[in-house]
């Protein structure tokens, strides 16, 4: 009987390092991220995929089990960051204050500002939507969703750099999303997790 409950402990102990291993995730294609956001001109970004140092450098935001960066400096502005988070793990001392802040100050989205609060994904999980820093150089907007296998969260994240003057480059093209991240989370999930689902329903949210 001891060996039986062994066996069956061993099993689940093996499953969940499975699932939690690099392998267990897929990063989405670039251009399937580029058709998700909806770039008003043409893009062509890169992926990269984080290593775990890289993962652990702010460890006050929490650690990503995965984390993927796309960009395109020849055409846009904007770099899109995914993190799988264990779920809970993102801003982990500061989630409560953030919740709070984002109930708060709920906004709607309004001249190409994305809105700020608490949504409805289509199956009626939560997903928040907020800023995270605003200044000379850039904006950084962020979404958060608790994933449908829910020892997991995914963070997207978007990073616009406004390009400061002493900035030599001149840029005469900058392609920008029309899709918010709300609108896309879910998306990212099903390729993420490899999951099979009815199509995604994104507009009128």
């Amino acid at each position: 009987m001891m060996r039986s409950i062994y066996t069956i402990l061993l099993s689940w102990t093996l499953l969940d390092s499975v699932l939690a291993s690099d392998s267990a995730f897929t990063p989405p294609p670039s251009d399937r991220i580029a058709a998700l956001l909806d770039f008003n001109s043409p893009v062509s970004l890169s992926v990269r995929v984080y290593s775990k140092e890289e993962l652990a450098r702010k460890p006050e935001d929490g650690v990503p089990l995965v984390g993927y960066s796309y960009s395109d400096a020849e055409s846009t502005s904007v770099t899109i960051m995914i993190g799988v988070f264990p779920v809970g793990e993102f801003q982990t001392e500061k989630r409560v204050g953030l919740e709070k802040w984002i109930t708060e100050h709920a906004t709607p989205s309004r001249d190409g500002i994305p809105a700020i609060g608490a949504f409805l994904a289509s199956d009626a999980r939560s997903i928040l939507q907020f800023p995270m820093g605003f200044g000379p150089g850039g904006s950084t907007e962020a979404a958060l969703l608790t994933c449908l296998d829910s020892r997991y969260e995914i963070v997207l994240i978007q990073q616009t750099n406004s390009h400061d003057d002493e900035d030599p480059k001149t840029y005469y093209h900058h392609a920008v999303p029309q899709k918010e991240l709300r609108e896309i989370i879910e998306a990212i999930e099903v390729i993420i997790f490899k999951l099979r689902m009815s199509p995604i329903n994104f507009s009128g949210r």
